[in-house]
C-alpha cells in the first residue's frame, strides 16, 4: 500500500526515471556514431552476419519509444496528483503541497520564498499531507 508521501512523489520519481533514460538514450546515440562498421573478412562463417549499426539504431529505437511511454504516463501520473491536490481548499496548505511535490522544492525553500518559519510550513506540510489522505482515502 502506497503512502500520501508516496503517492504525491509519483511526479518526481516518474520525472527522474525520464532524465536517466534521456541519459542512457544520449550516450548511445554518442556511442552509435563512434560505431564504425566492423569488417567482414573472405572467410565463410556458419554463423548470421552481425549488424552491430543496425543492432545499435535499433536500440536507440526501442529506448526512444519506451521515454515516449514514460512521459505519456508521467503527464498522466502529474495531472491525477495536480489535480488531487487542487482539492485542498487552504490556500497555503495548497501552496506548500504544489511547491514541494510539483516543482520538488524543499520545505527549507518554501519557507524562505514564503516568509514563514521552517518550523510553521513543515507543521503546514504535515497537514497538507493529511487533507490529501483524507481526500485519496489513504490509510497511511
Amino acid at each position: 500500500m502506497m503512502t500520501t508521501a508516496q503517492y504525491l512523489r509519483q511526479i518526481e520519481n516518474y520525472d527522474n526515471r525520464i532524465k536517466n533514460k534521456l541519459i542512457e538514450e544520449e550516450q548511445l546515440s554518442s556511442l552509435s556514431t563512434s560505431v564504425s562498421a566492423i569488417p567482414v573478412g573472405e572467410k565463410v562463417q556458419t554463423s548470421v552476419k552481425r549488424d552491430p549499426m543496425g543492432d545499435m539504431v535499433a536500440k536507440i529505437f526501442d529506448l526512444r519509444e519506451e521515454i515516449s511511454k514514460m512521459i505519456s504516463e508521467f503527464l498522466q501520473k502529474k495531472q491525477e496528483i495536480v489535480r488531487t491536490i487542487e482539492q485542498v481548499e487552504d490556500p497555503l496548505l495548497y501552496d506548500i503541497l504544489f511547491k514541494h511535490y510539483v516543482e520538488y522544492k524543499s520545505l527549507v525553500r518554501i519557507a524562505d520564498e514564503m516568509g514563514y518559519s521552517e518550523i510553521h510550513i513543515k507543521k503546514k506540510h504535515l497537514k497538507a499531507i493529511a487533507e490529501i489522505k483524507k481526500i485519496k482515502g489513504f490509510e497511511r
